[in-house]
């Protein structure tokens, strides 16, 4: 019975990560899209805080990857938004 209950928990949890898996590998998708639909156009590029540039593209496949994971509950740290999904801000 033991091992039974072990396999089955191994078995929930390989499921979950599959999910997340499927998850990513979509969000990862739509967000390439974006991408390149942005960069076959003339964008601008802002410059942030931290002298790093910052694209439209990056704003929009960031919006989408966010859109995929934001329901997983896994914490999202994004340099895009400069915060955590969970509304807790990153000191700069």
């Amino acid at each position: 019975m033991i091992i039974m209950t072990i396999f089955l928990q191994n078995f929930a949890i390989q499921m979950k990560i599959n999910k997340n898996l499927e998850i990513a590998i979509e969000a990862s998708i739509d967000a390439g899209k974006v991408v390149i639909e942005v960069y076959d156009t003339e964008f601008k590029v802002e410059i942030k805080g931290d002298k790093s540039p910052l694209t439209e593209a990056d704003k929009r496949a960031n919006d989408i990857i966010n859109s995929f994971l934001i329901p997983t509950g896994i914490p999202i740290i994004s340099e895009c938004r400069n915060s955590l999904s969970i509304g807790i801000p990153i000191l700069s």
